[in-house]
């Protein structure tokens, strides 16, 4: 019977730990949750709800603007459950690196990238700041 309860004990703290392991407990910078690499980033095309042309831009230096401002929050993965309170509008920004292609699709408190909902922490994503950048852009 001691040696059914210490396996039973084993058994549990195993799985336990690998549960823990497993589990991002910690939010994740921008870089973390793209596919392409904000470095080699050559292109964005924005989409604002509230206009119906595509701004885009090639320059470097915007193209860092808008990365350093989506680093500044992190990013939590959430679970298929817990991400059904997505707007039925928002903007929605395509990178592109070379022949790659992501999207970020952010609504303040939330944002999808890649296809994946993650909870926005430590901040928002300001829809002014977004609509600004847009409008800072050339017309596609």
């Amino acid at each position: 019977m001691k040696k059914f309860c210490f396996i039973i004990i084993a058994l549990f703290l195993t799985v336990a730990t690998l549960l823990i392991s497993t589990h991002d407990f910690s939010g994740k910078n921008i870089v973390d949750t793209l596919q392409v690499n904000p470095t080699k980033i050559t292109k964005i095309v924005l989409k604002v709800p509230s206009e119906s042309d595509y701004h885009h831009t090639t320059d470097k230096t915007k193209i860092e603007t808008l990365i350093n401002y989506l680093d500044q929050v992190h990013y939590k993965r959430m679970q298929d459950a817990e991400s059904s309170s997505m707007p039925m509008k928002a903007s929605i920004i395509y990178l592109y690196e070379e022949d790659k292609v992501d999207f970020i699709v952010p609504y303040q408190k939330g944002v999808m990238i890649s296809q994946k909902v993650f909870k926005v922490e430590n901040g928002i994503i300001e829809n002014t700041f977004i609509k600004q950048f847009y409008d800072s852009l050339d017309e596609e």
